[in-house]
């Protein structure tokens, strides 16, 4: 029976309940078709929604025969989860490669292990950001039981269970778990990239070269270019945590050359490219990235770097050296953050605007490190006197003037150079450009 038909006999149904005036239509009509549609809709998967445990399978004698081996079976909807995207159809479509598993064979643990993984996927989908949705994860813990009853020392059911950790633990008893079940998994199937990369993690590695010779491990097993650009992508992470400028970007551009039409890892590469003044590439990356697919995130990126290009125009474009002496800072790379801003300040043609942020980016580097450096104003005022020469008594001498006495009254080894309460004038100048580097507390204006 065809969908349309089944609509016409469930209002035909509700009809006769109401003596042919249609009473309650709204309370009677879903309900039946709650009963007829989806058996329709599910009845040539081999599987269905269950309110319980989130999935039920559905084992008609289709689902009993395959021409591929359980493993195959397993491979395969591992690899849609591993696509997933964002895209609810992988999913469905890998439950439904699973549940064919299990109807050829019931006690195939894997299967079970790879049920609960989707669960999760939704789970932390409904969950938002650095959450998670406490009863879809009640329900993949129903699975990851069963299949740890079945198959406790199968690698594949151990790694879901440290996923599934990974994202509960809550104790120090819980994250030591979480490690040895991540090693286990490695000592039990040393082949599967998947398992290096996560132990290059923050919370599982041992340190940082041992997280690199993990990812470097993971890049030579992965089987996939989609494996390589996480490894890579995971990579990138890495190297710009220890303010390695030219292997960050490499390695981000290997992740995007590996997985080309991933619209999310354009758009996170580009909003790094514009948080170091990089704005004109992260815009055109942006504009890539929007092509594959739109989304929201992309867009506000992209006002973002539309905007810092604006600003660019007005003041002048930030030579390389103070690209990366942003990213060497971020890294709490003083030496290296210094010696590059040095050279920023003189290139030709010259820049006011560097000396400022000359004096911001060292301010903050002395409040980061948490050093009391009376040091750092001489260079503020160093620079001070350069604008002075360059461009007279303008907008940009005033700025800097107030925010060398704005520091000095702030440290604990400089006497207060104007009184309690008082705060310089910023309201003649557009100083846009500078706190878009600058990642300073002044106060609001």
């Amino acid at each position: 029976m065809r969908p349309r038909n089944l609509v016409v006999v469930a209002v035909l149904i509700t009809a006769a309940l109401g003596g042919g005036k249609f009473i309650l239509p709204h309370k009677v009509l879903p309900t039946l078709l709650s009963f007829i549609i989806p058996k329709y809709k599910d009845s040539k998967k081999c599987w269905r929604y269950d309110k319980a445990h989130g999935i039920e399978c559905a084992c008609n004698r289709e689902c009993s025969k395959s021409a591929m081996t359980l493993d195959e079976l397993y491979e395969a909807a591992e690899e849609m989860q591993k696509n997933y995207s964002g895209r609810m159809e992988v999913l469905d479509d890998s439950a439904d490669l699973l549940c064919r598993a299990i109807c050829i064979n019931s006690h195939f643990g894997p299967a079970y292990a790879g049920i609960s993984n989707i669960i999760q996927i939704e789970g932390m989908r409904r969950g938002g950001n650095w959450g998670y949705d406490p009863e879809m994860y009640k329900m993949a813990r129903w699975w990851l039981d069963r299949a740890r009853e079945l198959s406790p020392n199968d690698d594949r059911y151990i790694i879901t269970e440290w996923g599934y950790l990974d994202v509960t633990r809550k104790t120090h008893e819980e994250c030591q778990r979480a490690r040895e079940l991540l090693q286990k998994a490695i000592d039990t199937n040393p082949n599967v990239a998947s398992y290096y990369r996560y132990r290059s993690r923050p919370n599982y590695r041992k340190s940082y070269e041992g997280a690199i010779a993990d990812l470097n491990t993971a890049v030579k097993l992965a089987k996939t270019d989609i494996e390589r650009s996480k490894d890579y992508w995971e990579l990138a992470d890495l190297r710009e945590e220890r303010g390695e400028y030219r292997e960050w970007e490499e390695a981000w551009r290997k992740a995007i050359q590996y997985a080309p039409d991933n619209a999310w890892f354009r758009s996170s590469f580009a909003w790094r490219l514009a948080d170091i003044g990089r704005c004109k590439e992260a815009k055109e990356t942006l504009e890539d990235a929007l092509r594959l697919m739109d989304f929201g995130m992309a867009h506000k990126n992209l006002a973002d770097a539309e905007e810092c290009l604006r600003t660019q125009r007005k003041y002048g474009t930030p030579p390389p050296e103070f690209s990366e002496a942003i990213f060497m800072m971020k890294a709490k790379r003083k030496k290296e953050t210094l010696g590059l801003l040095q050279k920023a300040t003189e290139a030709k043609p010259y820049n006011p605007y560097m000396s400022i942020l000359y004096v911001l980016v060292v301010s903050d580097i002395n409040n980061f490190s948490k050093i009391t450096d009376p040091d750092v104003y001489v260079v503020a005022n160093q620079q001070l006197k350069i604008i002075l020469q360059e461009t007279g008594e303008g907008c940009e001498a005033k700025y800097l003037r107030d925010y060398i006495k704005l520091r000095k009254a702030s440290h604990p080894k400089a006497t207060p150079s104007r009184p309690p309460g008082e705060r310089p004038l910023f309201n003649e100048c557009d100083y846009s450009y500078m706190f878009r580097y600058s990642r300073c507390d002044l106060p609001p204006f």
